[in-house]
């Protein structure tokens, strides 16, 4: 399945690359629609808690479907069947 690979680690120990997605509702033409931003962190699995450091607007990703490549400052994700990536200095929070 999809999430038969662990959390990716990050440079640190205990800290893992994660995600969170935001869901937004909004009306338009009264339809009632959705809109969606998943925010890139790190999640800190002693702790508990999520530090937020991207954003990516208009697309709801799991962590399972977000690569990080830290030394190259690269976000990778798989969107209407392409891989994609994204610099993590553009879409900083």
């Amino acid at each position: 399945t999809q999430y038969d690979r662990p959390l990716q680690l990050t440079d640190a120990p205990g800290i893992v690359w994660a995600t969170q997605i935001i869901e937004d509702c909004y009306r338009d033409d009264y339809q009632l629609k959705r809109r969606y931003t998943t925010l890139i962190g790190k999640y800190d699995l002693m702790k508990f808690t999520f530090h937020p450091i991207a954003r990516i607007p208009g697309i709801s990703l799991s962590s399972y479907q977000v690569a990080v490549d830290e030394s190259k400052g690269l976000v990778y994700f798989a969107s209407e069947g392409k891989l994609k990536s994204l610099p993590l200095a553009k879409i900083r929070l």
